[in-house]
């Protein structure tokens, strides 16, 4: 089934292992909300396994995670990202968003998308993809893209 979160709070929850505000392995809508002040192993704000996650309008700020991707880790999963700001969270890689497999699509079509704290691919032997999708904003990597093996 699909999930949609618009104009909410998730913040100051924990996990031990992944998923600190939001742990999706399906069908999941993000619009005009917050995901703040989370953590967990990997994925402090939000952990994507093999699920299609859609953020809009949105800001993901102020998690970490231990592991990989502070504000959010996309394994396997499709993730896209419009008009929305990740800044201010903290990981050993991937501070703003990891990814291992799947795709990630940062798209400025509707408006800005703001990435502050770096983008990192994790695992060499899986593929993943990177998608910039330009339109009438802007696309801001304030951080570098790095991958590591």
């Amino acid at each position: 089934g699909s999930v949609s979160i618009s104009s909410s709070s998730i913040s100051g929850n924990s996990a031990f292992n992944s998923g600190g505000g939001i742990y999706n392995s399906g069908s999941l809508s993000i619009s005009s909300s917050s995901i703040s002040g989370n953590s967990a192993n990997r994925g402090g704000g939000i952990y994507n396994r093999f699920g299609t996650l859609s953020i809009n309008s949105s800001t993901i700020s102020s998690n970490s995670a231990a592991n990989n991707g502070g504000g959010l880790y996309n394994y396997g999963g499709s993730l896209s990202i419009s008009s929305s700001t990740i800044s201010s969270n903290s990981a050993t890689q991937g501070a703003g968003i990891a990814f291992t497999r799947g795709t990630v699509t940062l798209d400025s079509s509707s408006g800005n998308v703001v990435i502050n704290d770096g983008i990192v691919k994790t695992g060499s032997s899986y593929a993943g993809t990177l998608n910039l999708t330009t339109g009438s904003g802007t696309i801001s990597l304030n951080a570098p893209i790095t991958s590591f093996v």
